[in-house]
């Protein structure tokens, strides 16, 4: 814990996030999400998401849990039920005395990067939900070869499970880009998404060169890319009630409704005042709301 606050004390220090004028990159939440090698021995994987669990019942910086490192690595393939049966056993054991998330890398596979005779890429999504209580999945690039994928899509969308699309860094890793990639199979399915940069170290991407990507590479529109940032608060691991009663149709909960005369992310009523004071994640989808006025007023 104390390398947690460390780190979380020290980029605000080098910032100059406590200054009498601070740089608008302070204004920036940040949270942390612990990061498991799926490919290290059992017992490390298992002690490491102990603590994981731990550690958020004790700091609201961490929020969430997941898996990383490569997934169609030996260890992680032979692993890969036993390491989401150990995220159910401790789901189940810390149930009300820890609020830690699970987001899951799963389905980062194509048939030339698997083992011969290996099936995983028709069951490690559904595992990762099912099993791991995943609520976000990172990639979910193979999804289409998942057994039942259809059903598994109506699963997703029902249970409101977000996939984490890093279009750069599946061009470099496994060579899927264009009409392969499954991104508009998610969004015809009503699967909520957004756009992520994977590991940066990596891949060298940033936000606006994955917009940018996501347009040339998929043809999406500006209303689309506004639904997907959307998304990324309506599923960040944050306290409180959503300002949305409907993300896709842009519908703001009654005490937010807007008006001829306010709209969302201006200047809020008392009601919705009220509403905004009691959630953060509320809070950070209106100041969103806000920007995206900013910047529409531009063109």
């Amino acid at each position: 814990m104390a390398v947690v606050t460390q780190t979380y004390n020290g980029y605000r220090n080098l910032l100059g996030c406590d200054d009498a004028d601070p740089p608008s990159a302070c204004d920036v939440e940040v949270r942390f999400t612990a990061q498991v090698s799926r490919t290290g021995a059992k017992d490390m994987v298992f002690g490491q998401l102990i603590s994981a669990f731990e550690m958020a019942s004790r700091s609201p910086i961490i929020v969430a849990a997941n898996l990383s490192s490569p997934e169609d690595a030996p260890t992680s393939i032979n692993n890969y039920t036993l390491h989401m049966e150990m995220l159910d056993f401790l789901h189940d054991q810390y149930v009300g005395n820890s609020p830690l998330h699970i987001t899951l890398h799963a389905g980062e596979l194509t048939p030339e990067v698997l083992p011969v005779g290996s099936d995983a890429n028709t069951f490690h999504i559904r595992q990762a939900i099912d099993l791991g209580h995943a609520e976000r999945i990172g990639h979910g690039l193979d999804v289409l070869s998942e057994t039942d994928s259809a059903g598994l899509l109506a699963d997703m969308k029902e249970q409101g499970v977000m996939v984490e699309v890093c279009l750069s860094s599946n061009v470099q890793i496994l060579e899927v880009s264009g009409p392969a990639h499954p991104l508009a199979t998610y969004m015809d399915s009503e699967v909520p998404v957004a756009i992520a940069t994977d590991d940066q170290g990596v891949s060298r991407s940033s936000m606006a060169g994955e917009y940018a990507r996501a347009v040339l590479d998929q043809g999406l529109r500006y209303r689309q890319l506004k639904t997907m940032a959307r998304n990324s608060l309506e599923h960040a691991f944050l306290p409180g009630e959503s300002l949305w009663s409907s993300v896709t149709d842009a519908e703001p909960i009654l005490d937010c409704a807007a008006t001829e005369t306010d709209l969302t992310g201006e200047t809020p009523s008392p009601t919705c005042e009220a509403f905004l004071d009691g959630s953060e994640k509320a809070r950070l989808q209106w100041a969103l709301e806000g920007r995206f006025l900013a910047f529409e007023q531009l063109q």
